[in-house]
């Protein structure tokens, strides 16, 4: 059966079923949006999480923490020196904060 509209056009009772499926598959489609979203908000989340990276990688963890306390520890210019001998250079740590720390313990 066609009826008139107010604005002159024909319309059968299909179009109001069509517009119902089309509102049901926009609304599916903003689900799946949402769902993606928050799957992959969880995931960064996850990804920049340090605590677990270290209990999942902890033998990589003890390993770089022991390289950065040695290459800090001995790159310094720091070694072993008799007593009242003076620094040749500054080290790393100096050279970073600059003169004004120079002598501070």
């Amino acid at each position: 059966m066609i009826r008139r509209e107010g604005d002159g056009h024909a319309h059968d009772g299909s179009s109001e079923e069509e517009i119902a499926e089309i509102r049901a598959a926009i609304e599916r489609a903003r689900e799946q949006v949402t769902s993606s979203a928050l799957a992959i908000r969880r995931e960064v989340l996850e990804s920049l999480d340090w605590r677990r990276w270290v209990a999942r990688r902890l033998g990589v963890a003890v390993a770089a923490a022991f390289a950065v306390g040695f290459l800090g520890g001995f790159g310094g210019g720091r070694g072993r020196r008799p007593p009242g001998a003076r620094r040749r250079s500054e080290g790393w740590l100096e050279r970073l904060l600059g003169p004004e720390r120079r002598g501070r313990a």
